[in-house]
């Protein structure tokens, strides 16, 4: 996908946005892989909804830096009806919003518990050795019969943040109750996610698919099937809201018109 860098408020981001005509709009959050792991969901919702990708600089990555670049992209005037989602970590950045305004739902990912910071030096070793041995990235992430190629493809997206920026993410995690529409989408296979914490989240809907971690990857099409049915029912909501909305408009201002006709009557 095409990033540019442009000043969103008051701050540069590498960002992406399809301007599709919907009444909901959904922003893929970076967390701490980077935009391009959801390369294969942009594509396929791009034409679909108004579809909204970015990520910060690479000096402005930890958790606080994300929770101001999400801020300030959910604060664009054209932002009414943002649905989230997360990944991992990111799944509590996502969560942080959740009662904004302007955001009316949340996708998480590979839920669990918390997650455990990793030492710096193991942390870079890790980072480096998934970036020369994708078949190591394959044997923790993916399934047994996922491709190979999709693995070298996922590493090549991948744009993993720093180990100070990953604690951060770590500190800040927690999943709660959600406030408003949420899916969870658990992948059978992700050695790193909690099905019964999933399921143990009140109020979620609760997806499950034959995958790895990264089941937005690993099998886009089921993936995308999934969120687009719980999405269409959120742009069904806004829409409906959005009418409901106008007839109020319609009535309050037919009910003042009645009024002025009235007292001009009187007179």
């Amino acid at each position: 996908m095409e990033f540019s860098l442009k000043r969103v408020g008051d701050m540069n981001l590498h960002y992406f946005e399809s301007k599709a005509d919907s009444p909901i709009q959904l922003i893929f959050t970076p967390g701490v892989l980077g935009p391009e792991v959801w390369r294969h969901q942009l594509r396929y919702f791009s034409k679909k909804f108004d579809t909204i990708a970015y990520n910060t600089t690479f000096s402005n990555r930890s958790f606080d830096d994300q929770m101001k670049a999400l801020e300030t992209v959910i604060s664009q005037e054209n932002v009414e009806n943002a649905v989230l989602i997360g990944q991992g970590p990111g799944n509590s950045l996502v969560q942080a919003f959740e009662e904004d305004e302007d955001v009316v739902g949340t996708i998480l990912t590979s839920v669990q518990d918390d997650f455990r910071s990793v030492p710096k030096e193991l942390y870079g070793i890790g980072k480096r050795l998934g970036f020369m041995e994708p078949k190591l990235v394959k044997k923790f992430f993916f399934s047994d019969i996922t491709d190979y190629n999709v693995v070298k493809e996922f590493v090549e997206d991948l744009d993993l943040v720093k180990n100070s920026d990953y604690r951060s993410f770590v500190e800040n995690y927690s999943i709660r109750t959600p406030v408003k529409q949420s899916m969870i989408i658990h992948a059978t296979e992700d050695r790193f996610s909690d099905r019964e914490c999933a399921r143990d989240v009140e109020g979620a809907n609760l997806s499950v698919i034959d995958a790895g971690t990264f089941s937005f990857y690993e099998k886009p099409q089921e993936f995308n099937k999934m969120l687009h049915d719980f999405l269409l029912k959120m742009e069904r909501k806004a829409i409906k809201e959005k009418i409901e909305e106008e007839q109020e408009k319609n009535k309050t201002l037919a009910d003042f018109q009645n009024k002025r006709l009235a007292k001009v009557n009187r007179q």
